[in-house]
Formats: C-alpha cells, sequence, structure tokens
C-alpha cells in the first residue's frame, strides 16, 4: 500500500499537525518493510516423552529468514537446551585462523587473471579487494557469498544462526555447539593451496554466470522460504563443481561426514539427558538427502515430524 505524503506547506494548509505526518510516515516504512514469516519452516519435532527439535537454518542476515515463524518461537521457548552447530560464543576465537602467514598475500598466492577477476567481482559490490590481503584463500571464497549482505551486516543484522543463539541466551537457555572451532577451521586447513584457489574460482565462476539475473544467495533464501529440502540441496551444490575430484571430496567432507558427526551428537545429546528437550539448530543443507540427519536420525530410531505454521497449537497450553 502507498501513502500520499503532503509536502509540509500542503500540511499547515489542510491543516494537518507534525506527529499526524510523522505517524503517515512511519507507517509507510512499516508497510514496506514489514516480511511475513515463511509458512513451512525446516522445523522437525524429534518425538518422544520428551520432544526435541531439529531447524534448518540458513548462514544469512536477510530480513526474509530473519522472520521467524511463530511455531520456530515456540519450539525454542519450550527447549531447555539450544544447540547450533558451533557455540557462538567461540567464534571470536577462531578470527586468527582466517589469517595468512606473515609475509604472504593474497596477491601473491593467485595468478594475475584470477586476482583480476576476484578484485573486478569484489569492486561491483562497492569494496576493494585490497582488504582481504591478508585473508587465506579460503576465507576469501566465504566471504564470496556474504558481499551482497555487506548493508545488511554493516546496519548490525546478524545472520540467523547467531540470531537464534543469542535469543536463546537471553531466555536463558543452556546454549553449546554441535561441533567445535576446531573441527570447523579443519575442514578448511586441511585443503591445499591448489585445491583452495580451485574452490574459489568454482565459486567465482558461479557468480560472474549470474550477473543480471537472480543472484545465487536470493535463489537459495527463495527455496529456503519455499521450505523444499530437495530443490535447496541441489541449489548449494551448485557452489562446487561435482565433477572435479575436489569439489566432490569438499562436499563429502562438508555435507555427508558432518551429517554423520551432527546426527551422532544430536542422538547422544538426547538419549543422555532424559527429561531434558533440547533445539537443534543446523544449516538446511544438512537436513535432506539419503545421507541427511533426518533419515540418519530415523536409522537410529527417532521418529521425526515435521511442522508448519499451523502446528503453533502443540504449544498451546
Amino acid at each position: 500500500m502507498r501513502f500520499a505524503i503532503p509536502r509540509p506547506a500542503d500540511a499547515k494548509r489542510i491543516g494537518w499537525s507534525l506527529p499526524l505526518v510523522l505517524s503517515l510516515l512511519f507507517v509507510q516504512a512499516w508497510a514496506q518493510n514489514q516480511v511475513t514469516p515463511t509458512e513451512k519452516p525446516f522445523l522437525w519435532a524429534i518425538e518422544g516423552e520428551t520432544p526435541s527439535y531439529l531447524y534448518g537454518t540458513i548462514h544469512v542476515p536477510d530480513d526474509r529468514v530473519l522472520a521467524i515463524p511463530e511455531v520456530v518461537s515456540k519450539a525454542i521457548a519450550s527447549s531447555d537446551v539450544f544447540y547450533a552447530e558451533l557455540a557462538m560464543d567461540d567464534l571470536a576465537s577462531m578470527a586468527g585462523a582466517f589469517m595468512l602467514p606473515a609475509g604472504q598475500s593474497l596477491q601473491g598466492i593467485l595468478d594475475e587473471k584470477l586476482y583480476q577477476r576476484l578484485d573486478k567481482y569484489f569492486q561491483s559490490k562497492g569494496v576493494p579487494l585490497a582488504v582481504m590481503q591478508n585473508f587465506k584463500v579460503w576465507a576469501v571464497n566465504l566471504q564470496l557469498g556474504l558481499l551482497d549482505y555487506l548493508p545488511a551486516l554493516a546496519a548490525g543484522k546478524q545472520p540467523l544462526d547467531l540470531f537464534l543463539y543469542q535469543r536463546a541466551k537471553a531466555q536463558g537457555k543452556q546454549v553449546g555447539g554441535l561441533e567445535t572451532a576446531e573441527e570447523q577451521l579443519s575442514l578448511f586447513e586441511g585443503l591445499s593451496q591448489d585445491e583452495q584457489i580451485k574452490l574459489l574460482e568454482d565459486s567465482l565462476t558461479l557468480l560472474e554466470e549470474s550477473v543480471g539475473k537472480t543472484s545465487p544467495s536470493d535463489a537459495v533464501v527463495k527455496i529456503y522460504l519455499k521450505g523444499d529440502t530437495s530443490e535447496l540441496l541441489e541449489e548449494l551444490n551448485r557452489w562446487v563443481d561435482l565433477d572435479d575430484p575436489v569439489g566432490r571430496r569438499f562436499t563429502q567432507k562438508v555435507l555427508g561426514d558432518r551429517n554423520l558427526t551432527m546426527a551422532n551428537r544430536i542422538a547422544e545429546a538426547i538419549g543422555s539427558n532424559a527429561g531434558k528437550s533440547f533445539f537443534f539448530a543446523i544449516g538446511s543443507g544438512h537436513l535432506g538427502a539419503d545421507d541427511g540427519v533426518i533419515k540418519l536420525l530415523e536409522e537410529k530410531g527417532f521418529r521425526l515430524t515435521r511442522l508448519s505454521s499451523q502446528d503453533i497449537r502443540r504449544f498451546v497450553q
């Protein structure tokens, strides 16, 4: 809905007060910015005498995903413990691992052609590549998908995982992570320099091909809001060349191997804490597929039920 806001002279002529004009300005801004939460969140109840919950997140500070469905908020509120992939309090300790050893630079590692391509893409997002000179190649790759969200990050918005973690903490929940900082870093530190460069080039090629079209980040968000696990995984896999041995090995480490680790730790947490309700928030790419966390938990004997926004009634006392 659009409002015709009168000019100051018009407001005086028709006798409108300044508070009323400001109120209309506020209503207009609110109408433009409000976001309707998805009707199909990536939320599953892990059924039992004391139910726990598994929620698929997406690691971006997008208003559309930060509009938390009420059923998700209620599930967090009803839980005793909140686990993300990583205990977010450990993030600060990871910062040093992103940096190159003294005396090395990104420009000195990449060949001139790739460096110029990367510089052109960063500049298209209003960021000089010079700010990344001391970052490792894999760390630069991680930043590529976030360049579209620099305004949101600059405004203080948090990626969904961190947003939920902080909310649970503020509610007095016990919080933690299914993985350690060292385990997550090892995924990238275990890559050779050549492998890091190959993965960076794959990501850059995908982004270059999407110029003038829907960005890969926006495509992922739109699928996430639809709630389609298979389509989301297919879209995420586009970021890596699965026909290349490096891409296949990396995908197996990032998804397949970690799916098993997280499923085992979810099962252990629930099994060793009778009477406690857990809320597990992990990347949505880990949920689907034949080796996804949902199927792995079902193979362990857990019964999972997907919840929609209509299932808020299960939390009404």
